[in-house]
């Protein structure tokens, strides 16, 4: 649990936020990472609150301007827990996603 908690200090540390939103017109999910690390890449995971199986995990391109998007053809309506990381782990982004009553969620480091 400590290494775990180790992740999410390091994230308040590098002043990290992300920005989520789904767009159900095009099928995708776009973003912005914001602080001071930006990776290339940046693994994000949409994870189900009752069926594993609808669990996304996908690796995305990271834009310098900290901008990125992947393609989601169905959002199921849900309360999703949202983790994103680096591909060494070094930091975490964790948080929830009620869609669609939430429109985007804002991702913020656990205090």
């Amino acid at each position: 649990i400590n290494q775990d908690l180790r992740r999410d200090e390091v994230a308040a540390r590098l002043g990290l936020a992300a920005l989520l939103r789904y767009d159900a017109a095009t099928d995708s999910v776009a973003g912005r990472l914001q602080g001071t690390s930006r990776p290339a890449a940046l693994v994000v995971q949409l994870l189900h609150p009752t069926v594993p199986e609808k669990d996304v995990r996908t690796v995305v391109a990271l834009h310098g301007d900290g901008n990125f998007a992947f393609p989601l053809p169905l959002l199921d309506r849900a309360n999703w827990r949202v983790q994103l990381e680096d591909q060494g782990r070094q930091w975490r982004l964790q948080g929830s996603w009620r869609w669609p009553e939430q429109k985007q969620t804002d991702i913020r480091p656990i205090e």
